[in-house]
């Protein structure tokens, strides 16, 4: 099943190539692009992505069928996601303006929201944003699948945001283009792990999207900025790194994984992780294969529980706050070949058993994460791995409902605050910042109030 899927992508890919490759030839000078669908998986996008010039993507949060109002943090993972596929920014092809639908029409956008989405993407690293559509069409599939104007034509609500946008953009583009993001922390993601696990998730409770947006969403929460990267990438320039379910395993992987760690990296690994090779067979080694020296651990034993049920855990790391909580889905029970034990089991028939580890390897760490623990467990494991490899928080406050993203050029820092809340919030600032939108200057411990759905955009030398 895995050879499957991976002959339907290919042909996909090679499809593309087909009609690339004539582009190419009839005209070199132009740009070639496609657009992508976000956190659809059923192409390997990595390999979609490789003969483009740049990616663009097609972002709708509110359509009923992707899960009725798409979090904001989805929102953010899906623009990660594309960034990554070539390592470099993107556009957005399609962005929703309107309400949606087929046969059944999706919420509208709320007052802001198009303006919230369409920093959010340029804050993300969108270079180009297209929104669909500029009218509503009159007939066909997509009648109803609206645009900035009705199907009457005249000057909405939603006309009148997307010129605002236009009138901000065309007064502070100058100062967005070019900007960089810090590179500290990257995600690995794979589609072959993803494939692997929708034919066996293990646990009917696993979803592999699902356990990577777990992680994701804490660290965008901290306000760490986050590359989402192929396991093919470089990743020499990172500080923290999390793999998570590495259920298929090879050589190349695992030695560029040590290799990291030999030279300081941190490194954060979860349970299902070196139990196949790629060809989607079993190991016949103890686990987790050809990571047991790097993580300094074997997995003697597994427990998938019911979806009834819990277990209970501990942090017990003299450096970590030493919450206590629960874990579901997956219960791995290791023996220590040489990691530390920061978490234990405190119930079930292993009871004391390590659930969490970390295993000095070269310069820096590898952690093991053997079962899924509550969003306040990873939560801790999360901050103390951040602080452990000196990753700086774009912004040191927790402003509730506020994301932040930072940008860099030429010694500058850029802030993007985004309101993703119905309410009004303030934040407290740390020192002297411009706000190129409103085009105003905030001193030190000043707040700022930012509206519902608003943006500001801080600049700090």
């Amino acid at each position: 099943l895995l050879d499957y899927r991976r002959f339907i992508s290919d042909s996909y890919i090679s499809y593309q190539r087909l009609q690339i490759d004539i582009l190419r030839k009839i005209c070199p000078h132009k740009f070639i692009t496609h657009n992508f669908m976000g956190l659809f998986n059923a192409i390997d996008y990595y390999k979609l992505a490789q003969p483009l010039d740049f990616i663009a993507w097609d972002n709708y949060p509110k359509l009923r069928f992707t899960g009725e109002n798409k979090s904001p943090v989805k929102v953010s993972l899906s623009h990660d996601v594309m960034r990554g596929l070539k390592e470099k920014n993107f556009w957005v092809m399609e962005q929703q303006s309107g309400p949606s639908g087929w046969q059944c029409i999706d919420p509208s956008p709320h007052p802001g929201e198009i303006r919230l989405w369409t920093y959010q993407a340029i804050a993300h690293g969108a270079e180009g944003i297209l929104y669909f559509r500029w009218r509503s069409s009159r007939f066909g599939t997509e009648q109803f699948w609206h645009g900035i104007l009705d199907q009457c034509g005249t000057a909405t609500r939603r006309y009148q945001e997307v010129k605002k946008i236009g009138e901000e953009l065309k007064r502070i583009k100058d100062k967005l283009i070019g900007l960089e993001f810090p590179k500290e922390v990257a995600m690995l993601s794979s589609y072959d792990e993803q494939w692997a696990f929708e034919i066996q998730p293990n646990n009917p409770k696993f979803n592999y999207q699902e356990h990577f947006a777990s992680y994701y969403q804490i660290l965008n929460t901290l306000n760490i900025p986050v590359d989402v990267l192929s396991i093919q990438a470089d990743i020499s320039k990172y500080k923290l790194l999390i793999a998570p379910a590495l259920f298929l395993i090879n050589d190349e992987l695992v030695d560029n994984l040590k290799e990291f760690v030999k030279k300081g990296g941190i490194l954060i690994v979860t349970f299902r992780s070196g139990i196949k090779n790629w060809n989607n067979i079993v190991f016949d080694e103890p686990l987790p294969v050809k990571l047991n020296d790097l993580l300094g651990i074997e997995v003697v034993e597994y427990d998938s529980l019911s979806s009834l049920n819990k277990c209970k855990l501990k942090l017990i790391h003299p450096e970590i706050e030493p919450l206590q909580g629960e874990c579901d889905t997956w219960c791995d029970i290791i023996k220590c070949r040489g990691a530390e034990i920061i978490g234990r089991y405190t119930q079930s028939y292993y009871k004391d058993e390590a659930c969490v580890t970390i295993n000095r390897f070269g310069q820096g760490y590898a952690i093991y994460i053997g079962t899924n623990p509550s969003p306040e467990i990873k939560g801790s494991i999360l901050r103390w791995a951040i602080e452990k490899s000196r990753v700086k928080s774009s912004f040191q406050a927790d402003p509730e409902d506020i994301e932040v993203i930072l940008r860099r050029k030429k010694g500058k820092d850029y802030l993007f605050f985004l309101n993703h809340s119905d309410k009004y919030h303030q934040v407290k600032l740390d020192r002297i910042y411009q706000e190129l939108l409103e085009k105003r200057e905030y001193f030190k411990d000043s707040l700022m109030t930012i509206e519902p759905k608003g943006v500001k955009i801080l600049c700090r030398t």
